[in-house]
């Protein structure tokens, strides 16, 4: 097995389709210090004032078709509302880890990603429709632009990745390889937009060809503020 593929086979076996009270989506899990974490999107376990609840369950289904349910024990999500242009990630800590049988791809750096760069999404996104059958594919794309926090849209996340993806990708990993070769995780995948182009395809609104994204520091933040 190549080192890419057994890189990215570390990042699927950590993805999952999440199942919360109110909606559905990707989440991963990551390690730092002691804890283990599920990372997601901050819409998939709140919207305006509903929320997760620390002690409520969640549905989790691995690549290979496993479906656990998964008690939360701590929550933290990102201020602010993401339709606005704030962050849309969210961090659950679980009351019992899920155990891997490979090791976390490291955490990258911001200053890392360039525009054009390519980039991969291990997502869960096909899950409602199609279960393990598809499991977790993962979808390839490139960095199209790289936005400073206070030009951030609804739409654009801190990044906008171009990739062709759907509603339930939210909360996907997105990783790049390093010169040395070495994949790490950048950012979180949480937003969708669409366009009405008349002349092509009618009334009725179609895939931009880019999704936004969120650099995985701010889950890390999350983390630091639980503890």
């Amino acid at each position: 097995m190549s080192q890419a593929q057994s890189q990215i086979n570390r990042m699927i076996e950590r993805t999952f389709h999440i199942r919360t009270r109110l909606l559905n989506g990707t989440a991963f899990a990551i390690e730092q210090g002691n804890h283990q974490y599920l990372v997601t999107a901050k819409h998939i376990v709140g919207a305006n004032t509903d929320q997760l609840m620390p002690g409520e369950a969640v549905q989790l289904f691995s690549d290979n078709g496993q479906a656990m349910s998964a008690q939360v024990q701590h929550l933290a999500v990102s201020p602010g509302d993401p339709d606005s242009g704030d962050v849309d990630v969210a961090v659950l800590e679980l009351a019992e880890p899920v155990i891997f049988s490979s090791e976390a791809l490291p955490i990258g750096r911001q200053e890392d990603i360039f525009v054009t760069q390519r980039v991969a999404m291990p997502t869960a996104e096909q899950w409602i429709n199609f279960g393990h059958e598809f499991g977790i594919p993962v979808r390839c794309g490139t960095i199209a632009k790289i936005f400073r926090p206070e030009r951030r849209g609804r739409f654009t996340g801190d990044f906008l990745v171009e990739m062709e993806a759907y509603q339930g990708f939210s909360g996907s990993p997105i990783i790049y390889w390093t010169p040395e070769g070495r994949a790490s995780i950048i950012g979180i995948a949480a937003r969708l937009s669409w366009r009405t182009i008349r002349e092509a395809f009618g009334p009725n609104p179609v895939h931009t060809g880019f999704i936004g994204g969120f650099y995985v520091q701010h889950a890390l933040e999350l983390m630091r503020e639980m503890n």
